[in-house]
């Protein structure tokens, strides 16, 4: 089976997820891309595929259920700690966000919702 480069969307928003997947796809045509709608079902995700971690994952802020700052936390603290490299991408402009985001080891970056195309090169150049 072929290797696929693997990504994550975590947010409670169909409809951006949608058009995540949708430019993600543009951009990476054979990525196997799994959505999931909040911090917990995304910390389900790795304690039950440790296999197929994702090599990104782009994090939304405000969810229900657990957030992405609760995600980060869990994250953080777990053996998966330096396995991925993490996005937020979020309608916060807040700069209070942007840097509690930054103290995270695995965030490489912060994208303003609706994700676009320049954001994403943006991004793969950071990393």
């Amino acid at each position: 089976m072929k290797n696929l480069f693997r990504i994550l969307i975590v947010d409670d928003d169909e409809i951006s997820n949608y058009l995540t997947s949708a430019t993600l796809r543009y951009v990476y045509e054979d990525a196997e891309i799994r959505t999931v709608f909040n911090g917990m079902q995304a910390m389900e995700y790795f304690l039950k595929n440790p296999e197929r971690i994702p090599e990104v994952i782009f994090l939304d802020i405000n969810m229900p259920i657990m957030n992405g700052f609760e995600f980060l936390d869990w994250y953080e603290n777990s053996a998966f700690k330096g396995s991925t490299k993490i996005c937020m991408l979020s309608t916060s402009v807040s700069m209070e966000d942007r840097e509690r985001a930054g103290k995270y080891d695995d965030v490489v970056g912060y994208i303003e919702k609706p994700l676009k195309y320049e954001s994403i090169n943006t991004f793969i150049e950071n990393l």
